[in-house]
């Protein structure tokens, strides 16, 4: 099955098991009703691996990544110039299997600056992948990236009482697409009941660079 395919059904599954879960517990308190958006990323992980046992799951993944300066004079400067640090993401998917890498960020929309937070990570998951490719010959944690499909998935939360955000999700997804970050989904939000909708939007790493 295409990875289009695949996310539906585990977007689907993902979105039941917060129906579930919301018929006998309701995981916040008073009216602020917050959800960590670890959550998401726990519980979309697990919706995979019960659609598609036997992939390797993880949290909070440690990965190279360079913080570019403020001001670029030329190429050579910024890179001198960049601070490596250690990158978080917050989610990641293996399967060997399906020979497929998804890389998984998460937000919880509860202020229009959240949108833009989510497109920073897309930004940096594009110049991490770049990195891979071009400065590590396709190599992360002893893969091949070369021989894997590469994609991204960016998950979100948002509550009707954010009606700036849930009146316009269509305009708020479609600003996450970066260059180089190709959308290949066709997702809808879903709508879990107590005013909640959860959303997603995958995006495929293309082309892959070739190595030098």
């Amino acid at each position: 099955m295409a990875i289009t395919d695949d996310l539906q059904l585990v977007f689907t599954q993902y979105c039941n098991t917060y129906k579930e879960i919301f018929q006998d517990f309701k995981p916040w308190i008073g009216t602020k009703r917050t959800i960590n958006e670890a959550n998401q990323v726990h519980h979309f992980l697990e919706a995979y691996k019960a659609i598609f046992p036997g992939i390797i799951t993880w949290m909070e993944l440690p990965i190279h990544d360079r913080k570019e300066p403020d001001c670029k004079e030329n190429v050579t400067d910024s890179i001198s110039k960049s601070k490596a640090y250690t990158a978080r993401i917050d989610g990641f998917i293996l399967s060997q299997v399906q020979k497929r890498i998804i890389f998984i960020e998460a937000k919880r929309f509860s202020r229009e600056n959240k949108v833009e937070s989510l497109k920073e990570d897309a930004i940096r998951i594009k110049r991490i992948l770049d990195k891979i490719f071009n400065e590590d010959e396709g190599k992360l944690k002893s893969l091949d990236l070369d021989q894997y499909e590469v994609a991204t998935l960016f998950l979100a939360d948002a509550w009707d009482k954010k009606p700036e955000i849930v009146n316009h999700l269509d305009k708020h997804l479609k600003e996450l697409e970066v260059e180089g970050l190709t959308r290949i989904d066709k997702s809808e939000p879903c709508s879990i009941g107590e005013g909640y909708h959860l959303m997603y939007r995958l995006m495929e790493y293309s082309p892959k660079p070739c190595k030098k």
